[in-house]
């Protein structure tokens, strides 16, 4: 209880920094769930954002032809929360963006995670609330800035799309359809 009232805590203060709403940029659009669950590659919605400030003590800011979401790939092998992946930039305001309301319901369904994985230019993790049946996935195509957001809330399955299509790797197909046979 304690665990999540930090959590909590963390995200009203990141909702209450300046610049981590971009309702006025243009070209940006918020995301809604997709209609077909069962689809594979998620359909694309919205632009990318160009985020340059680094929150996290890595050097994420994007050089000029770079992808926004290239830093990622340092990330393979720890987990998010010995990197602070949350509030690395340009990620924590895309995400913001992506999911609005639902961030903290991804907040909180990634409180038990394995590590960041990585293969073909696509990093991924998957998590699951503590004492809960709710899970997250997030993938991050690194090569196009493309973002897709899995999130399984009370049974209820629900995904988000940013940028381009993004092929979901193996395991994040799995646990997707291992959620959707569970009644």
């Amino acid at each position: 209880m304690l665990r999540c009232a930090w959590i909590v805590l963390g995200l009203a203060l990141f909702l209450a920094l300046p610049g981590c709403s971009r309702r006025d940029e243009p070209g940006v659009e918020n995301s809604a769930p997709a209609t077909d669950e069962a689809q594979t590659p998620a359909p694309g919605v919205g632009e990318p954002v160009a985020e340059t400030a680094d929150s996290a003590g890595v050097d994420s800011i994007p050089v000029d032809g770079e992808p926004l979401f290239a830093y990622l790939q340092q990330f393979v092998g720890s987990t998010p929360v010995e990197v602070g992946l949350w509030r690395t930039q340009p990620l924590a305001p895309i995400l913001y963006k992506v999911l609005g309301p639902r961030l903290e319901a991804f907040i909180l369904n990634m409180q038990e995670t394995g590590p960041i994985r990585g293969e073909n230019g696509i990093v991924y993790v998957t998590g699951n609330k503590k004492f809960a049946a709710d899970k997250a996935a997030l993938v991050v195509d690194t090569r196009t800035d493309a973002l897709y957001v899995w999130l399984l809330v009370a049974g209820r399955a629900e995904e988000y799309q940013w940028g381009d299509s993004v092929v979901l790797p193996k395991p994040v197909l799995e646990l997707v359809e291992r959620s959707e046979a569970t009644p």
